[in-house]
């Protein structure tokens, strides 16, 4: 199993900042024997009590007495059944989207904007909840073509919709919910690259200790910390690039009647201190190669903002990969046409030697035996 480049990273409140190089796969935590990092003038540390290869990862909402509101959908139809969780407070988790339809979840201030947020138009078919200011939920049917049907939301009762026949059920609403997060155990996958390992870690210094928390591998996890917020990541090491990259653009399309992506793709904009200004375009067969660093398309996250995920390699000695590509095409080039080519040529002109030197044999052959034989005598005449 190749093993990519991993670290552990924390950023305190005051601005201290570290990462550690790990390979916890190779030498995992376990209970009883942490790996300790200690980050640097803080006389804070880091301290991994237990990892994971593969893990599940769950996460869902609960009813809270603080938090913002959360409600859980399911959407039936007869080709498909999804489900999600929408918060409103969360732009990542306010909008999903399954294919056929988009899903939002707004908190309207007045019912003015209760009344705009039911008609969001997406360009697509969409559904709306909305929580107005009295507490009351209501939704908003939106097709591609701008046509809206509005409602009031009653928890476990389906909501009709004009799509190839899909229902949409709320079968959960909580006016002030929290997040929830479970970690657990998983069989690994048959690839590789689909493992998810998680880490267990916690933060103890002259202020205290945080309690465990398992971060997951790409994941930044925010702890409290000494009164304030530290942030803990499971990720690869940053580099700093030499360049800016901004995403201008980002346009994704799905499979019909599902939530996989069958192609996404960016337009970014570089802005480089040693060559200026310039936009390019970025898809998931078509990397972007710039300055010895190749931008491949690996990902996305749906929600506003929508961010692009990018996965970013520097490859150096790719001009001796290329000589060296050039030679091996030359070497199969000359075994494989230009060697029999020349073979065959090389033949041809033996067997034309060797029957140009049978025919001057044959030739030399004929005229010796017709010197042993002597001149013909002439015919004689009648008397």
């Amino acid at each position: 199993m190749a093993l990519l480049d991993k670290a552990l990273q924390v950023a305190l409140p005051d601005g201290k900042y570290a990462s550690f190089p790990v390979a916890l796969e190779k030498d995992p935590p376990r209970p009883g024997r942490a790996r300790r990092f200690a980050v640097p003038d803080t006389g804070v540390t880091l301290v991994a009590e237990d990892f994971l290869p593969h893990v599940a990862l769950r996460e869902s909402y609960d009813a809270a007495d603080s938090g913002p509101p959360a409600l859980h959908f399911v959407l039936e139809a007869p080709f498909a059944r999804e489900q999600s969780w929408l918060s409103a407070a969360d732009s990542a988790r306010g909008h999903v989207d399954f294919g056929p339809a988009a899903f939002g979840f707004h908190v309207a201030r007045t019912a003015a904007e209760a009344a705009e947020l039911t008609r969001e138009a997406t360009g697509k078919n969409n559904v709306s909840f909305v929580l107005e200011p009295s507490g009351a939920l209501v939704y908003g049917l939106t097709t591609k073509e701008g046509r809206t049907t509005t409602g009031r939301l009653e928890v476990g009762r389906p909501i009709e919709t004009p799509w190839m026949g899909m229902k949409v059920v709320v079968d959960r609403f909580f006016a002030k919910a929290a997040p929830q997060r479970t970690v657990s155990p998983a069989p690994p996958p048959e690839k590789d690259e689909r493992r998810l390992s998680a880490v267990k870690v916690h933060l103890e210094g002259p202020d205290g200790r945080t309690a465990p928390d398992w971060v997951v591998w790409t994941e930044a996890r925010k702890v409290a910390w000494a009164g304030q917020t530290a942030t803990v990541a499971y990720r690869a090491p940053e580099v700093a690039l030499p360049f800016q990259v901004q995403l201008i653009k980002f346009n994704s399309d799905k499979y019909p009647g599902s939530n996989m992506a069958a192609t996404y793709e960016s337009w970014v904009r570089v802005e480089d201190p040693e060559r200026g200004i310039s936009e390019h375009h970025i898809s998931m067969n078509h990397p972007l190669h710039y300055r010895g660093y190749i931008f491949f398309q690996a990902s996305f996250v749906e929600g506003e903002p929508m961010m692009s995920i990018f996965s970013v390699a520097r490859s150096p000695g790719l001009p001796l990969v290329y000589v060296g590509v050039s030679l091996i095409s030359l070497g199969v080039l000359w075994m494989f046409y230009v060697k029999p080519m020349l073979a065959r040529r090389d033949a041809a002109r033996a067997l034309q030697a060797h029957q140009e030197r049978e025919n001057r044999n044959e030739a030399a052959s004929t005229d010796a035996a017709r010197g042993r034989a002597g001149p013909a005598e002439p015919a004689s005449s009648g008397a």
